[in-house]
């Protein structure tokens, strides 16, 4: 199925544009963009959005072309890219896209002024996720309103790594890394087994956007069910039990999750994936956010599913087993 997404610069836009990739510091800020998705490049200062761009590239690279120069230490910045084509991308000012709904009884008012203000607010992230109804409406948007942009496209560059699975293990694992661990499927035990749960037409986003800016890990969207990813390494001392139950109150609230259903959502998964040794995987502290999930079950009339998986690297993969009182 193909997915949407936006990159994010504030002064790279001639460079992505001439060099029809776009860089990520984090590994996992591209992990889950494929071949045929289609992107759009916001520019954060000049308030204008360039797309529709199809992705051309299968999974991201590491490419240490210095062409967004280097850092402070000599490394090259953004080297974990995706290329794409310009073939009919438009360049479109924001304000164009913002003042084509004045009707505030229509939804595509509500759902353009959502898509904008998720634009225009980050400040976090080099890409996220868009649901497949934005996507089309500003692929839509920006075909009807932008100006053609004419740029020739290189081809990918030969003998590139790709950043999966080569990469993953040749350093100390990061949360980061688990995300792209888990979008590859490269987990054993009971978290995969879960994941099969969801039917093929289900949608994964990783770091969805909700609320006033707060990004999910991972979301799994299969119409009727939601499930919640929030990964924690061992040494993380935020907690994993508030933070989960703050974006389940958005997403019952969140207009992008609910405008347009083919049908309401009836449970919601919470998954704390935390890695063994965590000061969080304590009786109490489990005992209190299971609770918390009956209670919130029973006020807001939806199943709510808490669970609590242990999470261990191997040279394999991941390997996931649940926590057991």
């Amino acid at each position: 199925m193909r997915a949407y997404h936006v990159f994010f610069t504030t002064q790279y836009t001639q460079v992505c544009l001439e060099q029809c990739c776009f860089g990520a510091s984090v590994s996992n800020s591209l992990a889950n963009i494929k071949c045929g998705d289609i992107a759009f490049l916001f520019d954060g200062l000049k308030r204008k959005l360039f797309g529709p761009l199809e992705i051309v590239s299968d999974q991201q690279y590491v490419d240490v072309r210095p062409i967004y120069g280097m850092d402070k230490r000599g490394n090259t910045r953004y080297k974990n890219r995706v290329w794409f084509k310009t073939g009919n991308a438009k360049e479109t000012l924001i304000v164009k896209i913002y003042s084509t709904e004045r009707d505030p009884f229509k939804p595509s008012f509500l759902l353009n002024r959502h898509i904008i203000s998720t634009l225009i607010a980050n400040k976090q992230v080099n890409a996220t996720p868009l649901t497949n109804t934005e996507g089309q409406y500003l692929t839509e948007k920006c075909i009807a309103l932008g100006k053609n942009i004419r740029c020739p496209c290189p081809n990918i560059p030969p003998n590139i790594e790709p950043v999966f699975p080569a990469l993953v293990f040749r350093r100390p694992i990061s949360e980061a890394w688990v995300e792209v661990l888990i979008l590859n499927k490269k987990c054993r035990g009971y978290l995969i087994e879960s994941l099969n749960t969801f039917t093929n037409q289900a949608s994964c986003y990783n770091q969805f956007v909700v609320g006033f800016q707060r990004q999910i890990d991972l979301l799994i969207d299969d119409q009727d069910k939601l499930a919640l990813i929030e990964i924690k390494r061992a040494n993380n001392l935020q907690n994993p039990y508030e933070q989960i139950i703050e974006y389940l109150y958005y997403c019952l609230s969140s207009f992008r999750l609910h405008y347009s259903r083919s049908s309401s959502i009836k449970s919601i998964v919470l998954v704390a994936l935390i890695e063994n040794g965590s000061i969080y995987l304590a009786n109490d502290l489990i005992n209190k956010f299971q609770k918390r999930c009956v209670k919130i079950s029973f006020k807001e009339n939806i199943e709510i599913e808490p669970h609590i998986i242990i999470y261990n690297v191997s040279p394999d993969g991941l390997e996931t087993e649940p926590f057991v009182k």
